[in-house]
């Protein structure tokens, strides 16, 4: 095929549904993960430091007339720890706390909830911010127990992010004590056995939903630029089990994943894991130590995100070209998205006016389309929902076992009759021998 290769990832002698006609194109993978896209080209919105300080501006004064408001703390709060304010907004939620205190129990429990999951992200902030922060695990700590009351709240909340962040958390605490793990990709598995043995009843704590709370926290969290969130993406969908139930790997998120950590890794981000394997791992020169010619760092960098995709171990062939060439497409429309939308934002907040306070803000602004996904030329002829099937290995051989089954079946026929007409001609035959 043209576009992007099939790949089978041979995971621990599970037998897999083999793929046909390039099954795991960006197209067919984006049915139902399009948020894996958006998240990895940066096709969502950040708002600059002018929206939240007005913001915070606003509540302030609100609070001071209205203290009853207790979601007006939480404004606050989140628009401090937006300008890294991290502290203040802590104080921010001492303060909601200390109003709640007059109120009873069932009144508050929503926003109990509330304060609670913003403590975790106030606290993890303030630990990623502390310098030696490894050596300060009693922050972690608060961020952990911060976010599992939250749960405990309201286990199923936020489409999955808080499960998403204490698994985050309680790796990253793993990271601490076991420093010198050989094999950084399947330590994450963590993330599947704190969820599940910490709260066991939420609706759903496999990969899948993992992957949507990650994105939830690059998108509407502050983990943009963290090279550990994404890694653990890209960990997981290698992981992934498909909608008909075959743990397939999804080969085009994963790649663009791991396009977007090298440029993390190119801007010098480090990650927060503590174990050391995990930071050599992220070096292009982990990878090319056997080379006969060894490559220039640049060279490095640019065949990095296959080998990140770890294609070298589970193998596979084909043309990968349209992955990368479609990713920096995406990614300089997505920039110039960002920065007209942040123009447009700051001359309305040049003149006084914000969305929290003016229906009319975003009138003005049209909204740009991001560029359109490759598709192979089976999903332009038939569609992406019949390609998709079509290349399910299974699907294929039941179709086939159908027409075999309907050819024998046919055949059968055909003699049959063929028999039954000529039985007649040979007893007339017969008789006219005799005669």
């Amino acid at each position: 095929m043209k576009f992007l290769p099939a790949f089978v990832f041979l995971l621990t002698a599970t037998p897999l549904c083999a793929c046909l006609w390039d099954r795991d194109t960006i197209a067919m993978e984006a049915q139902g993960r399009l948020e894996v896209v958006e998240t990895m080209v940066g096709w969502f919105d950040r708002f600059p430091p002018e929206y939240y300080q007005m913001r915070l501006d606003r509540v302030t004064k609100e609070i001071g007339t209205t203290p009853e408001r207790l979601e007006l703390y939480d404004d606050a709060a989140v628009a401090c720890d937006r300008l890294g304010r991290h502290d203040d907004a802590v104080a921010w939620m001492d303060r909601k706390s200390a109003r709640m205190a007059a109120l009873p129990p069932e009144q508050t429990t929503d926003h109990r909830y509330r304060m609670h999951a913003n403590l975790g992200v106030f606290r993890t902030h303030q630990w990623i911010k502390t310098l030696e922060r490894n050596a300060q695990e009693e922050k972690l700590k608060l961020a952990i127990e911060e976010v599992k009351t939250a749960l405990e709240i309201n286990p199923n909340a936020h489409f999955g992010r808080e499960r998403a962040h204490l698994a985050l958390l309680e790796w990253w605490q793993a990271g601490l004590h076991s420093p010198g793990m050989q094999e950084p990709l399947y330590d994450s598995y963590q993330l599947l056995r704190s969820v599940q043995a910490d709260f066991p009843n939420t609706v759903d704590t496999t990969s899948s939903n993992l992957v949507k709370g990650y994105c939830g926290l690059i998108q509407m969290g502050s983990a943009q630029d963290s090279l550990d969130v994404h890694f653990l993406v890209s960990w997981l969908l290698m992981n992934d089990r498909t909608p008909q139930g075959h743990r397939d790997s999804h080969f085009a998120l994963c790649y663009l994943t791991c396009l977007r950590m090298t440029e993390l890794i190119k801007e010098g981000r480090e990650p927060v894991y503590a174990g050391k394997d995990l930071h050599d791992w992220l070096q292009p020169e982990a990878h090319f130590k056997g080379s006969k010619v060894p490559p220039t760092r640049e060279e490095m960098l640019e065949r990095l995100p296959l080998s990140l995709s770890r294609v070298g171990i589970w193998g596979g062939s084909g043309d990968q070209s349209a992955i990368p060439l479609w990713f920096h497409q995406a990614r300089a429309a997505a920039r110039q998205r960002l920065a007209a939308k942040t123009a447009f934002m700051q001359q309305r907040f040049a003149k006084g006016m914000h969305p929290d306070t003016h229906t009319d803000f975003w009138n003005g602004w049209e909204e740009p389309q991001m560029p359109e996904v490759p598709r192979t030329k089976l999903e332009q002829r038939v569609g992406v929902p019949l390609a998709a099937w079509l290349s399910d290995y299974s699907h294929v051989g039941l179709v086939v076992f159908a027409l075999a089954a309907g050819g024998v079946v046919a055949i059968y026929v055909i003699l049959l009759v063929r028999r039954k007409r000529a039985r007649p001609l040979i007893s007339a035959d017969a008789r006219a021998e005799c005669a």
